[in-house]
């Protein structure tokens, strides 16, 4: 894993005036994402399973909770992993093919690298 690309990562923000969330590791100020909010709708807005007891991401965007109410610290990252994980097959509108899978797999990576160095990671919608 390439852990150079994790830090102050802007490759996928907006560059026009709608929100990103950042991911950042409390720890470790310097290892941020900016991703766009509209990336995060792509690969979570139509849920690829049909009970709601939604988990990670899935519940933080359909619930409103979590960074889109207030800066959170992800109490489980393993949590936000297997959630990410279960959309790993899906299928984007082509408009998106060359851009939500490499945010797809930025973001596995930054929250796997979370674990594996055992970091904070914090949430926020900015």
């Amino acid at each position: 894993m390439d852990i150079g690309r994790l830090k102050n990562n802007r490759e996928f923000c907006a560059w026009w005036p709608e929100p990103d969330i950042i991911l950042s590791l409390k720890e470790s100020p310097e290892y941020n994402l900016y991703i766009w909010e509209g990336y995060i709708g792509e690969i979570f807005e139509d849920p690829i399973f049909t009970d709601k007891n939604w988990v990670g991401f899935t519940r933080d965007y359909h619930e409103w909770v979590g960074a889109w109410e207030d800066v959170t610290e992800i109490e489980n990252v393993d949590e936000y992993i297997w959630d990410m994980l279960r959309y790993k097959d899906k299928e984007y509108d082509p408009i998106w093919k060359n851009t939500v899978p490499k945010v797809f797999d930025l973001i596995i990576d930054f929250l796997t690298y979370a674990k594996q160095t055992g970091q904070t990671v914090i949430m926020e919608e900015n």
